[in-house]
């Protein structure tokens, strides 16, 4: 209720709205993010553009932008150059109400470029100055979207981002504070060590995601399991998971998979948890 109501009062009173997922890892961040931002889509027929940190050292720091962008402008991330220019400018003519051929597009059309990681002029000049020009690229394709339709940003996974990142988020916050947008952030706890949103006209919601307790577990239990399994089974299953819904799910597909012992109604639930991975790390691996 305080997710749809953060979306509402963007839409209503053409407000800048940042809303921050915390959690651990499996807690329900992400679907949490998807489901907001499909009420949007839904209720108030949002533009949704979605990009995802990632820790393995992307060369483009500016990833989960380039990946929202790319959305934005129908653009695979293979599209050749040539391609890419032709559709930003398509977009951004569109979008802005400006002449494609003019000074404007094909200055906001390079912002966007050098965040997707064209080779484009941008490129050869001084580092900060091209950093700026492309946070005004991407603020000005922003504001011309929020023109016509509220949009909804959706960054998961923000505890991998780039500084770059959130002096943007920073940045589209403080000049765009007034138009009716949702940046959706997801992140690990201890994010507020790493970046502190700056203070602003728009208004900021966090929501720390905790497991759930046992009764929400229960019921995601019964509806993941095809067959019953005994009292003693299915309790350590849920001490097992701890809450977390990512982890019950897929001790459930392990179990349903035949990786472990299917479970008989004579088993113990010692005899069917001893094959299963006792942490969530022990799960992936």
């Amino acid at each position: 209720a305080m997710l749809r109501g953060a979306v509402d009062a963007a839409v209503a009173h053409g407000r800048a709205q940042l809303v921050l997922l915390l959690g651990e890892a499996g807690v329900g961040k992400s679907r949490l993010a998807e489901e907001l931002a499909a009420v949007a889509e839904c209720d108030h027929e949002a533009i949704v553009l979605e990009g995802r940190c990632v820790p393995y050292g992307e060369a483009n720091v500016w990833w989960p932008v380039a990946e929202a962008l790319r959305q934005a402008l129908s653009l695979s991330t293979e599209a050749p150059f040539t391609i890419a220019k032709d559709h930003a400018l398509d977009v951004v003519a569109r979008t802005l109400d400006v002449d494609p051929d003019g000074e404007e597009a094909a200055r906001v059309v390079e912002g966007l470029l050098y965040l997707l990681g064209y080779e484009v002029p941008l490129r050869d000049i001084d580092p900060q100055r091209a950093r700026d020009e492309a946070t005004r690229s991407v603020l000005a394709l922003v504001e011309g979207y929020a023109l016509d339709h509220p949009v909804v940003i959706v960054l998961s996974d923000l505890h991998w981002a780039d500084p770059l990142v959130f002096e943007m988020i920073d940045d589209m916050l403080a000049r765009l504070g007034r138009f009716p947008y949702v940046i959706v952030g997801t992140s690990r706890p201890g994010l507020e060590e790493r970046w502190v949103p700056r203070h602003g006209r728009h208004n900021t919601a966090v929501l720390n995601l905790d497991p759930l307790e046992r009764g929400a577990a229960e019921e995601l239990l019964a509806l993941l399991l095809e067959h019953e399994a005994p009292d003693d089974v299915r309790a350590l299953l849920l001490d097992r998971s701890g809450g977390n819904p990512f982890f019950l799910e897929e001790l459930v597909s392990l179990l349903g998979e035949g990786s472990v012992a299917p479970v008989p109604a004579e088993s113990t639930a010692g005899s069917v948890l001893a094959d299963l991975p006792d942490t969530l790390r022990g799960l992936v691996s």
